[in-house]
């Protein structure tokens, strides 16, 4: 495992702990059908993109989780707003740890089609289903 590997699953399972009440459970299969995706690009020290997809039923859960809910009281249309919230927050950890002292600006989430945008990918397990975060930097 490379160091970009360790370092974007250790972000990853941080996040999940600490603001979605979520765990990793390991290594998992993204599965095929219709999934959420959403994308966040950076520039600065290092220039790129951040991307997280999963499935609706996943997105609500965490959402959920992250706003202190029931799934079925999450409000419509905040499944796809959750994930991108998440690849912001994802996005400025993995930097933050990257390079701390290093100078970016993080363009606002916006969705994704959910194709690989190349680098880093990794499929987690949670409770909830499956998570892909998507990581390239330049």
């Amino acid at each position: 495992m490379t160091a970009a590997d360790e370092l974007l699953d250790s972000v990853v399972s941080d996040v999940l702990e600490t603001m979605f009440f979520s765990g990793v459970f390991g290594p998992g299969t993204q599965t095929d059908g219709p999934h959420l995706a959403a994308r966040v690009s950076f520039t600065g020290s290092h220039q790129g993109a951040l991307e997280v997809a999963a499935t609706e039923a996943t997105a609500r859960a965490l959402a959920g989780s992250f706003l202190g809910v029931m799934e079925d009281e999450v409000p419509e249309g905040q499944a796809p707003a959750l994930l991108g919230e998440m690849a912001n927050v994802l996005c400025g950890a993995v930097l933050g740890r990257m390079e701390p002292q290093g100078r970016f600006l993080i363009a606002p989430p916006e969705a994704a089609s959910g194709e690989d945008p190349g680098g880093v990918k990794h499929v987690f397990e949670l409770a909830e289903g499956w998570l892909s975060v998507s990581w390239r930097v330049e």
